[in-house]
């Protein structure tokens, strides 16, 4: 996916060191516009100025769960900014079924990023 991202000049792929111990690839947008855009469409659904789609309540749900929201929606006080986004991960915005299967996934990504932070 990344390459064909690069070959559509969306994003352009670099290899650098971190650590000088690790290869990593750094990928940054070429066109900052479409991601402007999606922390706008974020920040209405987490204010609450607007309803979500499916797509953006997804994106909650898993900022949420990984403990992102606050790195890609900068605020100072990040326990209101977490209430308002469970209340969009638990909004009608999809069936009982999907709500399940996302919880599932943001669960599964909670864990993984819980295991990275205490190095297991």
């Amino acid at each position: 996916m990344l390459h064909r991202l690069a070959a559509d000049r969306i994003v352009t792929a670099s290899p650098r060191q971190v650590l000088g111990l690790f290869s990593v690839m750094c990928c940054p947008t070429l066109d900052g516009r479409p991601v402007a855009q999606v922390r706008r469409d974020l920040k209405f659904v987490v204010d609450g100025a607007a309803r979500p789609v499916p797509e953006t309540a997804v994106l909650v749900m898993l900022l949420l769960a990984g403990g992102m929201l606050h790195k890609v929606l900068p605020t100072d006080d990040r326990g209101a900014q977490k209430a308002a986004a469970k209340n969009v991960a638990g909004d009608e915005w999809a069936t009982a079924e999907v709500r399940k299967t996302l919880q599932e996934v943001a669960a599964g990504v909670a864990a993984a990023v819980a295991a990275v932070a205490i190095g297991e």
